[in-house]
């Protein structure tokens, strides 16, 4: 008999994934520049970001048009991208929207996203909840709703059915509402997702989720957060005091 040697793969290394930021040339309420954006990140460890600046019709007051505006998006995505290559960290194109709903409006992270995309619809903020999740279905883009029991937004959870999952989210000034997603997303049968909302320096680092080294781009993470509905996270409750 022949004994055949058992080669087992190696496993994955996983690293830190941010996946909710915001920079200052798009996001007028962060006070991060790409370059900071970049270096803090590198700093604390943290290989991968998600830039989901905000994608609002406040935004689009400070343009002459949607294309203009799409493309201003996408231009401060890559000053970012630039600036994560020279500290080793991989920036993603991706967005919050925000859209108009029964009570309000509400916001969502779009994950799978491509500036190609964006570009050829520039309008997403325009749409209704149904109408930008079947958009974002038909062409592979997870939406989830980011912060879906900020009270102090009157922020509340929306249709289910036009969902992929919701966020843990991490802002320091704002309550995370632990159970109240956990809950939601095991009724629901809905992915999570966590992130810091990091809006200044002192977030870097603080909270996301880890993903194989293997991802290097926006389908790829997609793909792992559809088949990994509940990833592992990891949460600094430190920071929680430091703001």
């Amino acid at each position: 008999m022949i004994f055949k040697p058992i080669i087992s793969k190696p496993k994955q290394e996983l690293i830190k994934l941010d996946t909710h930021s915001h920079t200052s040339g798009i996001s007028l309420c962060s006070n991060v520049p790409p370059n900071i954006l970049a270096r803090s990140y590198h700093a604390h460890g943290v290989k991968m970001v998600v830039l989901t600046n905000h994608y609002t019709q406040r935004l689009a007051y400070r343009f002459n048009n949607l294309d203009q505006m799409a493309t201003a998006f996408c231009e401060e995505f890559l000053k970012a991208k630039i600036a994560g290559n020279q500290f080793g960290i991989r920036v993603l194109f991706g967005a919050e929207v925000a859209i108009f709903t029964k009570d309000g409006y509400s916001e969502f992270l779009l994950f799978g996203l491509t500036p190609n995309f964006l570009l050829a619809h520039p309008d997403l903020y325009n749409m209704t909840q149904k109408q930008l999740y079947k958009l974002c279905h038909d062409n592979k883009i997870l939406v989830y709703q980011a912060h879906p029991f900020r009270e102090e937004h009157c922020q509340k959870p929306q249709d289910p059915e036009y969902l992929d999952g919701i966020e843990i989210n991490r802002h320091p000034k704002f309550d995370d509402s632990l159970e109240k997603v956990l809950d939601y997303a095991d009724r629901f049968n809905k992915g999570l997702s966590c992130g810091s909302d990091l809006h200044c320096i002192m977030q870097a680092g603080s909270d996301g989720i880890f993903v194989p080294d293997t991802i290097t781009n926006e389908k790829q993470l997609a793909n792992y957060l559809r088949k990994n509905k509940i990833p592992k996270m990891y949460m600094d409750y430190r920071i929680k005091v430091q703001l």
